[in-house]
């Protein structure tokens, strides 16, 4: 460019003539400045790129639901989640709710319809599917739709991220909660029952330790000796 800068270009040329010894003598040619495709070709290819990097570091699994066809994209790191190679797989919606727990799936597909009919406004459910070794994974999913101008859905995207492990450390903690209390429930059970045991003799032994304090035929030794026996009833009391 006249200011010093460079563009793209694409250039075309046609020859038009030529001499008797069919050497070309005149051609013409047509510049197309391609700049802006170019600078948007390089950030598609930056946003791509930085999707695949935030992909990659976030370990969840994407895919993409062509509603209408009921095609289904899951890329490698969805089916390795579920033990799956890349061809083990075919594109279909099936492959995800044939393996979502049959105790999860009604309510899942129920949010589903109410996210695509616009009744709630996020898609996020927590549920079972099956690895393929047979044990179950919890997934959070989350997705987005894309509606048509008649308003009805035709694409929908989202990422798949494991909670197995937050959900068995969940489990392990409700399970040691539920232990303590059960314990501090025993323990207090067990301090009524002996509270109850030791008063009743302890109430009678204190009591006649009165009475006997005000016998005037004891000694003085006699009478150290009850007060004693009383103290140590109230200690223990």
């Amino acid at each position: 460019r006249k200011d010093g800068s460079f563009f793209w270009a694409v250039v075309y040329t046609a020859a038009l003539t030529g001499d008797a010894t069919g050497a070309v003598c005149t051609a013409l040619g047509i510049v197309i400045d391609i700049t802006q495709r170019k600078w948007a070709e390089e950030a598609l290819r930056q946003s791509e790129e930085r999707f695949d990097l935030a992909m990659r570091g976030s370990n969840d699994g994407l895919w993409d639901w062509n509603i209408e066809t009921d095609k289904m994209y899951f890329s490698s790191r969805w089916k390795e989640m579920l033990g799956y190679a890349e061809h083990e797989l075919e594109s279909q919606f099936s492959e995800w709710s044939h393996r979502v727990s049959p105790e999860d799936l009604s309510r899942v597909m129920t949010e589903m319809a109410a996210y695509l009919e616009k009744q709630i406004p996020v898609y996020q459910p927590i549920y079972r599917i099956q690895h393929r070794d047979g044990h179950y994974l919890w997934f959070l999913t989350r997705g987005i739709a894309l509606w048509n101008e008649q308003g009805r859905p035709y694409r929908m995207v989202g990422t798949n991220a494991d909670l197995t492990t937050q959900k068995q450390i969940e489990a392990e903690l409700r399970q040691a909660k539920e232990a303590a209390e059960l314990a501090n429930r025993a323990k207090s059970t067990f301090l009524a029952n002996m509270s109850h045991e030791l008063r009743t003799p302890l109430n009678g032994i204190l009591g006649f330790a009165q009475i006997l304090q005000r016998d005037p035929t004891l000694t003085a030794k006699q009478l150290e000796h009850i007060k004693v026996i009383h103290r140590s009833g109230e200690y223990l009391l």
